[in-house]
């Protein structure tokens, strides 16, 4: 079963188109969009035991795989962007926090490519989410189980190797790990603060 992308709503593209149009002078191409529901888990939550169902969306990213990005007065060839939109799900409350391009936005498009190979999805379908975990310094895709399939994390920005670039891990093996990397700096947080 592929994995899904969650379409964006008429109210976010209009609000993306309207800023790629202010930022670059051009049209955008909505079939080269991909919109990714963004969500966060709080270390407090993590700590608590919680699982990925505390997962608070927040938001969501915009990749767009176009030629958008100006370089002086030439075009940057086959480039990819990605946009931060917090708040995407509150109509009053959307805004666009920032347009990037470079290594993240490129590595986030290899890794959904990816994953859209993986074993997982010929027996399972998924959603594509984004998961971010501040006080650990991690960011990955998060495909969450249409199914009873247990999700799925690819990490994509990690602060700690337990958390590598390349590793696909079960839900319970992120959190697991997420856990460990969480307690351990949460007391070394309170030894500094009693020292």
């Amino acid at each position: 079963m592929p994995l899904q992308m969650i379409p964006a709503s008429k109210d976010l593209l209009s609000l993306y188109s309207q800023a790629l149009q202010d930022v670059t002078g051009n049209q955008c191409d909505e079939s080269k969009v991909c919109h990714i529901p963004c969500g966060t888990l709080f270390e407090e939550d993590l700590l608590a035991g919680a699982g990925l169902e505390a997962v608070v969306v927040r938001g969501c990213r915009v990749l767009y795989l176009g030629n958008w990005v100006t370089d002086g007065d030439a075009k940057s060839a086959g480039s990819i962007t990605i946009c931060e939109i917090p708040n995407a799900t509150d109509k009053m409350g959307a805004s666009l926090h920032s347009f990037a391009q470079g290594d993240l936005a490129a590595l986030i498009y290899q890794r959904i490519n990816e994953v859209q190979k993986l074993a997982h999805l010929k027996k399972n379908a998924y959603d594509l989410h984004f998961l971010t975990v501040p006080e650990i310094q991690f960011q990955a895709l998060h495909l969450v189980s249409r199914c009873s399939a247990e999700d799925i994390v690819v990490p994509v920005l990690s602060g700690d190797p337990r958390l590598s670039i390349g590793a696909v891990l079960k839900a319970s093996e992120f959190l697991a790990i997420a856990r460990t990397i969480a307690t351990a700096r949460a007391k070394r947080r309170r030894s500094s603060l009693s020292s």
